[in-house]
């Protein structure tokens, strides 16, 4: 009996000691993390220590970057998604006040028309290629009229539309064609010497651009 105790406690010794030699592996991966921060790095971290004591500083680390991203595009969409994402944000009283602050850029119904728009739309969580948007046609009378074609990888529209000028905003009607694209109201916006047409929609991600 007195050989199993001692045993016993050999044992637990053994696993104090590994556990002791693990314990800093969080610690040297989180400074690993905080020399090069990326919001994948941080994720990796998360993913590999998920009880680590530096838990709630990654996760604060992480909503950094994501209103980081969001002051960086300057769009509703990228505010939005900040505030679905955390509801109870840090950042949160301050989303409607940059929405309302984005400048209304000055796009020409002339720029639109230019060349074609490329970028990706998201539906249903699958990601396609946008080959090609164009404007082909707008009218401005009382209200803008547009008319587009969208080249897509399994589906070519032909969809008309109308633009809110007074906000550059843009929403898009099906003109009874099958299958329905279903493409959800967008903004225009002037960005690093380019026009993007980013969707409004949090359960539809898309955006087009194309080169002023």
């Amino acid at each position: 009996m007195i050989f199993v105790k001692k045993l016993s406690l050999a044992f637990g010794f053994c696993a104090l000691f590994l556990l002791s030699c693990g314990a800093g592996d969080d610690a040297r991966a989180w400074q690993a993390v905080m020399s090069s921060p990326s919001q994948d790095a941080i994720d990796s971290f998360l993913l590999k220590y998920p009880n680590s004591g530096y838990k709630e500083a990654a996760l604060q680390k992480k909503e950094d970057f994501i209103w980081q991203s969001a002051l960086n595009d300057n769009t509703e969409f990228g505010y939005r998604n900040y505030q679905k994402i955390y509801p109870a944000g840090k950042y949160n009283e301050l989303v409607q006040a940059k929405i309302d602050s984005i400048p209304l850029d000055n796009i020409t119904l002339a720029a639109l028309t230019t060349q074609n728009f490329v970028g990706k739309i998201s539906l249903s969580g699958r990601e396609i290629q946008v080959l090609s948007m164009r404007f082909v046609k707008i009218e401005e009378a009382a209200t803008i009229r547009f008319e587009a074609n969208i080249n897509i990888t399994d589906a070519r529209k032909n969809l008309l539309g109308s633009i809110d000028k007074t906000k550059m905003s843009l929403s898009f009607e099906e003109n009874g064609q099958e299958p329905i694209l279903g493409l959800s109201s967008a903004r225009a916006y002037i960005r690093d010497k380019q026009i993007w047409i980013e969707s409004t929609d949090l359960n539809q991600f898309w955006r087009v651009r194309c080169d002023l």
